[in-house]
């Protein structure tokens, strides 16, 4: 860039307004560790219990609520430090945005909604957001909306983001300007939303000699907004949006953006609409690329059965991908092995689900994660979402996981199963919270 820009290096930077940055081999990870810390000691909340989401879900604020008023220059000065927190934190960018809404008249429930966020924030102050050096700079958008909302007024939160071969880079949440009719056409206008940003997006890339060359693609898991956008048979139905429905075709004709159909579950956008329950929150904040996605939960170990937010035995569930290249025989074979096998080496396989193209597996819980997160990297990526800081392990402790990683493997090739494993790699080692190796 010093060759197009005028600009004087002064090293690699680590600190900028608040913000952490972590500079590796071919990656960047960016937090505001530091700054949460200060508004926990700021609003006297460094002792509170962390809790697992930013909003209840079941929890539905509006302006009346017939609650006592609180000091509204304290509420204000709290939703401020939240809203400077989601510059790296998307997470939470939902929640800060709904909460805003009640600056002039906050109450006593809006206080406690957004002290919960700070709760969250309490369990959560490493994360930030990781970018990674990757083969190509392809922008990729994903667009969302809730539908009606907003109990005063009815209108819908639109939600976007953008990842560019990494980490989001662009996110924004908040609520559209008119009442939408249908979930189509929430929809529609936050598909709306997400191409302006998309076209800013590429002139800014076109400036960095980063053009984008091929049609930016708009995730929509609305089947019927994508049918509007291009289907000239729906214009009676769509009149009180014509701007809207113009401008959206007429981008998709240039073959700058393109509106792409995923499914609901895969929509990283639902997380800045509305708050969700536990699993899809964490699913979609923790959402991976590779060969399927893990969830934590607890069940009761007498009846086996889901359990209350950390009342019960801690579990991790993988959910593999249908597309992925880890198949239905591969996951049988999971199923098959672990399931007789027993040594203090080996993660416990607790159970399995098997319905229609889901492919679920039940394991003890590793609080430390994989092996390969401890090694040379203080950055764990949470998939396009967020990451956490870590730091290295110390070579006694590496020689004691190598040691029990050993045992174990011993123990599967002279198993009288003789299985022979052949994807031994730090990432398939886990560690318990004494860093014990399975």
């Amino acid at each position: 860039m010093m060759k197009m820009f005028e600009m004087t290096d002064l090293g690699l930077m680590s600190y900028f307004l608040g913000i952490e940055i972590k500079q590796g081999q071919g990656e960047v990870f960016i937090c505001q560790k530091k700054y949460a810390k200060e508004i926990l000691k700021k609003f006297k909340m460094d002792e509170c219990k962390a809790v697992s989401t930013p909003m209840n879900q079941k929890e539905k604020l509006c302006k009346e609520d017939g609650a006592d008023k609180v000091d509204e220059g304290y509420f204000r000065s709290l939703i401020g430090c939240l809203m400077y927190l989601t510059a790296t934190r998307p997470d939470i960018l939902n929640a800060v945005s709904i909460l805003s809404r009640f600056m002039h008249c906050a109450s006593e429930l809006h206080l406690k909604a957004a002290k919960r966020v700070i709760r969250y924030v309490k369990g959560t102050s490493d994360f930030g957001v990781k970018f990674t050096r990757g083969k190509e700079f392809k922008l990729i958008g994903f667009s969302d909306s809730d539908w009606g909302g907003s109990i005063d007024d009815m209108r819908s939160t639109l939600g976007y983001c953008f990842t560019l071969s990494s980490g989001v880079f662009s996110w924004s949440s908040k609520k559209q300007e008119i009442v939408a009719q249908s979930t189509a056409e929430a929809e529609f206008i936050a598909a709306t939303a997400t191409a302006n940003q998309a076209l800013w997006l590429r002139k800014i890339l076109l400036d960095l000699d980063l053009e984008q060359k091929k049609s930016t693609e708009i995730l929509v898991d609305n089947k019927a907004a994508i049918a509007i956008s291009h289907n000239p048979v729906f214009y009676k139905k769509t009149k009180h949006f014509n701007i809207k429905l113009f401008f959206l075709r007429e981008v998709q004709k240039s073959g700058e953006v393109i509106l792409v159909y995923c499914k609901t579950e895969d929509q990283v956008a639902d997380i800045l609409t509305k708050p969700l329950p536990t699993c899809k929150f964490e699913f979609l904040r923790s959402k991976l690329g590779k060969s399927g996605y893990v969830f934590k939960g607890w069940i009761d170990e007498n009846m086996w059965a889901t359990a209350r937010l950390e009342l019960g035995m801690v579990i991790a569930v993988k959910k593999h991908k249908p597309e992925a290249s880890q198949g239905h025989k591969e996951w049988l074979t999971e199923v098959n092995y672990l399931g007789k096998f027993h040594h203090p080496n080996l993660v416990k396989l607790i159970g399995y689900c098997l319905e229609g193209e889901n492919r679920l597996l039940v394991y003890e819980f590793m609080p430390r994660g994989s092996l390969e997160n401890h090694l040379f990297r203080n950055v764990i990526q949470q998939g396009h979402m967020l990451s956490s800081v870590v730091q290295p392990l110390s070579w006694a402790l590496r020689i004691k996981v190598a040691i029990a990683a050993a045992r174990g493997l011993s123990f599967l090739h002279e198993a009288e199963l003789h299985v022979i494993y052949r994807d031994f790699k730090a990432s398939n080692i886990l560690l318990d919270a004494e860093c014990k190796a399975f």
